[in-house]
């Protein structure tokens, strides 16, 4: 089972992400505030015996909303969700801890036609177990 797992069903949980949360990318009939995320990289600790089952990952969230004021408070809401949780198991993925490690943000505009659209992105780190043993 893979991380995303963890960020999918969490965000999606959080009611001021009324546009959705896309793996990837989101269609272009994705309506204001949604959420992309993605796997930046994924690095499985290993001991003399092997995999111990413990990986690191990095995730990158991404709040687009009609404007600034909208964006932080689906981020601010992710961010409270996500930052420091730590014990839990989600989707079947044992957490051992989640950290927000950057946050930026800037405007986007996708086409002439379009408005402005503000972008809120956030780099977290996840230390989560693969397998079922420690």
């Amino acid at each position: 089972m893979a991380a995303h797992e963890v960020f999918f069903s969490r965000i999606n949980a959080l009611p001021e992400v009324t546009g959705g949360v896309y793996p990837g990318y989101a269609p272009q009939s994705a309506s204001l505030p949604y959420v992309v995320f993605h796997r930046v990289d994924d690095m499985t600790t290993r001991t003399m015996a092997g995999s111990c089952g413990l990986s690191e990952a990095t995730y990158q969230v991404n709040v687009l909303a009609e404007n600034a004021d909208a964006a932080f408070t689906v981020s601010e809401a992710i961010r409270e969700d996500l930052d420091g949780l730590q014990g839990v198991t989600v989707s079947g993925i044992n957490v051992r801890r989640v950290s927000l490690k950057n946050e930026r943000d800037s405007s986007i505009l996708f086409n002439s036609s379009q408005d402005e659209t503000y972008e809120v992105q956030m780099d977290f780190q996840i230390f989560y177990l693969k397998s079922a043993t420690p």
